[in-house]
């Protein structure tokens, strides 16, 4: 048995152990989540786990452009018939390859407007990550107004600003990311263009 035996080891039970914990870790927040759920309560509808103020409704201005944006590590803005793309980066440190398992949770309302929003990862699930790897994976998003079902124009809009977000999983890489959308109407932010140009 040559020298470097012992190292190699140990290298094995620390890397084993390493990926133990982080097993253990995954699976104890992702009770965790589900049991803040569970005793969550939704009053009239929204997601108490949006962390919005509803200050922007208070009022009763009814502002189409003012924003409920829910609590998220990520938000994208986007407009109802966009399709957006989100990259992110899956990274294994350790010289023994990691199978990842790629999971869109469901999407929660934060509005009462009625909006759906599908995402989709470009790989298949689950995916190997080689030791000392890096690969980017990228989220497909698409927005569109209504609810699921109902029949709408291909560019329908949204009558208020509306949001929504989602647990985007990474199991056995990393914690879920959670990610929101912001959607607004097609009037707020549009270019300005005025007609007096004296053509008329």
């Amino acid at each position: 048995m040559s020298s470097s035996a012992p190292t190699d080891v140990l290298s094995d039970l620390a890397t084993g152990w390493a990926d133990a914990m982080q097993r253990w870790w995954d699976d104890s927040s992702s009770a965790v989540r589900s049991l803040q759920r569970s005793w969550t309560v939704e009053p009239q509808g929204r997601q108490k786990d949006c962390g919005c103020t509803e200050s922007h409704d208070d009022c009763g201005c009814g502002d189409p452009c003012s924003c409920c944006i829910p609590q998220a590590d990520i938000v994208l803005h986007a407009r109802a018939g966009e399709r957006r793309v989100l990259a992110f980066s899956l990274r294994n440190p350790r010289h023994r390859e990691r199978e990842v398992s790629l999971e869109v949770g469901p999407w929660h309302l934060c509005s009462d407007e009625p909006v759906q929003v599908q995402a989709r990862f470009d790989v298949d699930s689950p995916l190997t990550l080689q030791g000392c790897e890096r690969k980017v994976v990228r989220l497909l998003v698409a927005v569109s107004a209504g609810k699921d079902g109902e029949q709408r124009e291909p560019l329908g809009d949204v009558q208020s600003c509306a949001s929504a977000y989602a647990d985007i999983r990474f199991e056995g890489c990393a914690r879920p990311q959670r990610v929101a959308v912001v959607v607004h109407p097609a009037s707020c932010d549009a270019v300005d263009v005025t007609c007096d140009c004296g053509c008329c």
